[in-house]
């Protein structure tokens, strides 16, 4: 996790407005990804997703997809160049449908 915050963070400084609420702050990317609904055990309860990962910290992501998509656990698989794939697990925290898009956001699990 926090290789890909490292790299998301390079080169490009951080975006905070006046009303952000996160203690963290977010990087903003654009990646193309995929993701797998999950239950607590890790076993997949549907198809997999197409998503785009839009901005990243340690603490969460904001991403949008065209699937559908319900709250929940996800697991994420982000394909680092040169490095691999980075498997991700986070919890749905909302989810806001415009049109076909659907906004939502995630936290991570934190270490400790």
């Amino acid at each position: 996790m926090k290789r890909l915050v490292e790299l998301a963070r390079f080169p490009r400084e951080s975006t905070r407005c006046d009303r952000e609420r996160r203690s963290q702050t977010r990087y903003p990317l654009s990646i193309s990804i995929n993701g797998v609904p999950i239950d607590g055990q890790g076993k997949p309860t549907g198809l997999p997703l197409s998503l785009t990962l839009c901005d990243i910290a340690e603490a969460g992501a904001g991403l949008t997809t065209f699937d559908r998509l319900e709250a929940g656990l996800l697991l994420l698989q982000v394909v680092i160049p040169h490095e691999g794939v980075a498997s991700l697990i986070g919890c749905v925290e909302w989810l806001k449908s415009v049109g076909k898009i659907t906004r939502f956001g995630m936290s991570f699990p934190t270490e400790g």
